[in-house]
């Protein structure tokens, strides 16, 4: 019997009073046995350790290691490499190995010894995933077993049997269990399982032993409150935003501290306001929320993908049929949207797409990137556009629409559940109009009716079943992309509205008014090439002889439309000796009309300076059947004046 202690790694009785816990419920399946002690619903903690692995500060014995012999254990497979916190079957670091057996129904266990009462309601077990001498994932996973508990040691109660467990199909194996107070915890095999079909182990790469809440509300030291809910080892702060492996969280809440603390000191001790210098991140200005993982590394870590490309994978067990269907989807996303998705499982950033059963959402995804890998998990019912499509905008950084700063002027009804709780402070999608129709818009509320300025789509049906336009245009804002969509993608006329408009000008250059340059007609400047060609350089006025010149185009669309952009792309050809942003207007309006006579100028601008690439104007969204830019002020060509412009998109 080999005993091995772990007492004194600063997880025993003193983390443990950190945390108090409140509200009772019991917690029985049909795996597990009653227990006679409830479980915990709720904890609410303030320093770390919050939730201990318990088999850390116990002593542990097994009853045998594998080895030459009793006297001489594998020192790759002794208890100790079960309980150094590596998960993973490592050369030099397995796990643990109970001896060999030719027989399959063998007893082997492992046994801890916490010296004192302890709370426990979970157990993980973490199966061997190395490939030495041809074994597979699992291997050496008993197959009958029980977890019980003991007083003293001698007389034992299980709260968990198994029989027939199959060979685990992924590395993290949990039973969770009503919380019951014992000194001693066993894990019992009676059936063991193969390896590599020789003979016969019971085999982990790590154990661990936790008393774990439902729900975990977790305070920083300046006030921050993190909620959580515990569900199958997994922490979401919402029932579609993931934060980590709940085993993880004691690291992740260090990690927030320790940025706050550097944030505070940056600010003369406050923590609120402008971030100088410690941010590589979008957002320098607000200190992030806790649970946007890929923000609270951000003074390390952008939040948003490299290159604006996300790497991913398929866990080992998602169909063939749900892998066609999430490839489909994204394939989709990619021919619309400026981050890539590229299937590709040698990074070390990529995100795996798994397909699991989830107590109460449709989906979860981390929301913007971690740095590590990490994972969207969809619910076989759901395998649908709008679930993987909204759960990869979390992954590239967009939180919930309703959840905007500004949401209450647009909608109400929208519940109180951290799912639709306002975020002020960490926004990552306040870009443009309020959007009824973004596939990132849960599928409830009431809009405030009439539908208020600033807004898009359809108030009285909230929630877009696919990534739309709008969704597209705050990707390009977030990851510095210029200019809108491509106007060559599937849904160009309902993004670019200029394209389905038709296109009035003030006068074309050419020989005289009725023989027009064809190389300069208007229907050029909406052709959906941003670029000056030879063919087709855009739209130009006739020459002027005076700056002071008067030259317009006008957009009428066959309906009423919600307008908020306009992005101008200048000329960029170097025919006879021009340059980037010749003809670019110097002073202009960007007017608006519902009956093409009364204009609202939207967009006013002086001065205005040689552009050389798209320039974009935002303004708060409004109705329109025409919109109009005016220019008064005209830039030279050579000797002359023209108002010229490659490409003018409309959104």
């Amino acid at each position: 019997m080999t005993v091995f202690s772990r007492v004194g790694m600063g997880l025993g009785l003193m983390g443990l009073l950190a945390c108090g816990g409140a509200g009772d419920t019991q917690g029985t399946d049909s795996k597990q046995s009653e227990s006679a002690v409830a479980l915990p619903t709720s904890r609410s903690c303030t320093s770390v350790p919050c939730m201990p692995n318990l088999a850390r500060s116990a002593t542990v014995t097994v009853s045998s290691t594998t080895g030459s012999s009793a006297t001489q254990p594998d020192t790759r497979w002794t208890i100790d490499k079960a309980l150094d916190g590596n998960r993973d079957s490592v050369d030099g670091a397995y796990g643990w190995s109970s001896m060999s057996s030719g027989a399959e129904n063998t007893t082997q266990w492992i046994r801890f010894d916490f010296g004192t009462q302890r709370s426990v309601n979970e157990v993980q077990l973490y199966a061997r995933n190395d490939a030495t001498y041809g074994t597979v994932l699992g291997d050496g996973f008993p197959r009958d077993f029980v977890i019980e508990i003991s007083q003293d040691g001698a007389s034992w109660t299980p709260v968990v049997t198994q029989s027939n467990h199959p060979t685990p199909t992924e590395q993290l194996q949990a039973f969770r269990f009503g919380t019951v107070q014992t000194r001693f915890l066993r894990i019992r095999a009676t059936r063991l399982d193969s390896v590599a079909g020789g003979s016969y182990y019971f085999q982990i790469a790590e154990v661990e032993l936790y008393d774990n809440p439902d729900q975990l509300t977790y305070t920083f030291s300046d006030g921050e409150q993190v909620a959580l809910t515990i569900d199958a080892g997994e922490a979401v702060a919402s029932e579609d935003v993931l934060v980590a492996d709940a085993s993880e969280l004691d690291g992740l809440f260090q990690e927030y501290q320790a940025y706050i603390n550097q944030v505070g000191s940056s600010l003369g001790g406050s923590s609120e306001g402008r971030v100088s210098g410690l941010s590589a991140g979008v957002n320098t200005h607000q200190r992030c929320k806790f649970w946007q993982v890929g923000c609270w590394k951000r003074k390390i870590i952008d939040p948003r993908w490299p290159d604006n490309t996300v790497y991913f994978e398929f866990h080992r067990e998602v169909s063939e049929a749900n892998r066609q269907a999430i490839r489909g989807f994204i394939n989709d996303w990619n021919s619309r949207a400026p981050v890539r998705w590229v299937e590709d499982v040698s990074r070390f950033e990529r995100v795996m797409f798994k397909v699991k059963n989830l107590s109460s959402a449709c989906g979860n995804s981390i929301v913007g990137r971690s740095g590590l890998p990490q994972k969207i998990r969809i619910d076989p019912d759901c395998v649908n556009q709008r679930t993987v499509q909204h759960e990869m905008g979390h992954a590239i950084g967009l939180i919930h629409e309703q959840q905007r700063c500004d949401r209450d002027s647009f909608i109400t009804g929208v519940g109180s559940g951290s799912n639709n709780s306002k975020e002020c402070g960490a926004k990552f999608t306040t870009f443009g109009p309020y959007d009824y129709s973004s596939v990132m818009h849960y599928r409830a509320g009431t809009a405030i009716s009439p539908q208020p300025l600033g807004s898009v789509g359809n108030p009285s049906s909230p929630g877009g079943l696919l990534l739309g336009c709008y969704d597209r245009l705050g990707i390009h804002k977030l990851y510095g992309v210029a200019g809108g969509p491509a106007p060559t993608s599937t849904d160009a006329d309902v993004c670019n509205l200029s394209r389905t408009a038709t296109v009035t000008v003030s006068s074309t250059t050419g020989y005289s008014a009725t023989q027009p340059d064809t190389r300069w007609t208007a229907n050029w400047a909406v052709d959906g090439n941003r670029n000056s060609v030879s063919t087709g350089y855009g739209w130009s006025s006739m020459a002027a002889s005076s700056a002071a010149t008067t030259q317009w185009i006008r957009f009428q669309f066959p309906t009423e439309r919600r307008v908020s952009r306009v992005d101008m792309y200048p000329r960029n050809d170097a025919t006879y000796g021009t340059v980037v942003g010749d003809g670019f207007p110097v002073n202009f309006n960007i007017e608006l009309s519902m009956d093409g006579v009364s204009w609202t100028p939207v967009v006013t601008r002086t001065n205005y300076p040689r552009p050389t690439g798209v320039q974009t104007f935002e303004f708060t969204a409004q109705s329109a059947r025409f919109v109009r830019v005016l220019a008064t002020n005209l830039r030279s060509v050579g000797s002359s004046y023209y108002f010229q412009i490659a490409e003018i998109e409309v959104f």
